[in-house]
């Protein structure tokens, strides 16, 4: 198993040619007519997009992975919130979800079969231009792969779906003739969510990055290598690239979310979870950084609020949260911290700090061991030997503030 997940990583690497970021980044010819035409829309028109008394819609992706599953449970409880148009379900997850849905729930949900491989992610004309006229916020939660993925790999699912969202959010800005007319003449706003990791880019992990640009700091282009974080990365860059006028976009990066809910297969989860059922942590020889944890209902409850926050702002003008952009920009960045910087060499003390009592310290190769006996997925056994294979640090970025 552990070739097949490192597979990817090392297969055919020479023949990967030099990547041009520039122009990976670029808003593809199709994109730029549409924001030509959207463009041409008035200021006075502009304006219009908001909320309605009703409440707003809010279209999700990712809406069956971790956390997308619990940003939708956040964003069907806020009180603003009317509808979540879920796209790019996969068919066989449609009923998981429906099953999860609380019964409490303030706000109805809709389903729509796809992928991030699948055009126009799954939508029927008819159903993008249905989103189109009623959607009042995009939230993108969803990706595909991880660090031992090549850029190539995920430059569809990652890079390239985005492009989608771009043009469903444009294509508001155009649609008329429906009773909705009148809030749908911008774009309809794209909060993004990206990856910690994309941070580790502009350097050492030591020093805390305020949320901003890293355009400045391009993935290496000789073979497109870590390729999850070159996509997140290439997809940030290429909304700033998109920035329009009519257009408000926010890019959110989070630390990672600590619940008991999360998945087997979420990885830093599953370190937590076996360590402590094990009151043994493993030794992280290789790590650089920090340990950086939130728990998850906190910040996917602060990323729905910052979606219908996100949702009414007027054009060109940034969220009232915390961001390093100037006011008259119409991207913004946000981070979200557990708040505690904890080095990874002192992880066994975070550890007994947290939980209270003692805790052993083995190297990781025991430990994956000893946690597999107490029923740690194979798939988070096999990712870790295939990262510990490849010779790559494990690197996290403390997103707070000194």
């Amino acid at each position: 198993m552990t070739r097949a997940v490192f597979e990817d990583s090392t297969a055919a690497a020479e023949e990967n040619p030099r990547i041009d970021w520039d122009a990976e980044t670029a808003v593809p010819e199709w994109l730029q007519e549409e924001i030509k035409k959207v463009e041409m829309t008035t200021v006075a028109d502009a304006a219009k997009r908001g909320k309605t008394e009703a409440g707003i819609e809010v279209l999700l992706t990712g809406a069956s992975s971790f956390p997308g599953s619990h940003i939708l449970t956040a964003l069907l409880h806020h009180p603003s919130v009317r509808k979540v148009h879920c796209i790019a379900v996969p068919s066989d997850h449609h009923h998981q979800l429906s099953s999860s849905i609380p019964s409490a729930s303030v706000a109805e949900v809709a389903y729509y079969t796809g992928t991030l491989l699948s055009k126009n992610l799954g939508l029927t004309p008819t159903e993008r231009n249905h989103l189109a006229q009623t959607v009042h916020i995009i939230v993108h939660t969803a990706a595909h792969g991880h660090c031992l993925n090549r850029f190539a790999t995920l430059r569809r699912p990652n890079l390239e779906a985005l492009h989608s969202l771009a043009s469903l959010s444009l294509a508001s800005s155009l649609t008329s003739g429906s009773a909705s007319s009148s809030l749908c003449k911008t774009a309809i706003p794209i909060l993004y969510l990206s990856s910690p990791r994309t941070l580790l880019l502009a350097g050492t992990s030591e020093t805390p990055r305020p949320p901003s640009s890293l355009r400045d700091f391009p993935p290496p282009a000789v073979d497109g290598s870590d390729g999850y974080t070159a996509s997140k990365w290439a997809g940030e860059v290429f909304l700033e690239n998109l920035i329009s006028p009519s257009l408000n976009i926010a890019v959110h990066r989070s630390c990672t979310l600590v619940s008991s809910q999360a998945p087997n297969s979420d990885a830093m989860n599953g370190i937590l979870r076996y360590s402590l059922a094990m009151r043994t942590v493993p030794r992280l020889r290789r790590a650089k950084g920090f340990l950086d944890f939130a728990p998850l209902d906190d910040v996917v409850g602060r990323i729905a609020a910052a979606a219908v926050e996100l949702a009414s702002v007027p054009r060109g003008t940034s969220p009232s949260v915390a961001e390093a952009s100037p006011p008259s920009s119409s991207i913004h960045f946000r981070h979200h911290s557990g708040g505690i910087k904890t080095p990874f060499s002192q992880f066994r003390t975070h550890m007994e700090t947290v939980y209270g009592g003692a805790f052993d310290e083995v190297d990781m190769q025991e430990w994956l061991v000893r946690a597999a006996r107490q029923g740690l997925d194979p798939l988070i056994t096999a990712y870790i030997e295939a990262l510990l294979e490849s010779g790559m640090p494990l690197v996290s970025p403390y997103l707070g503030e000194e």
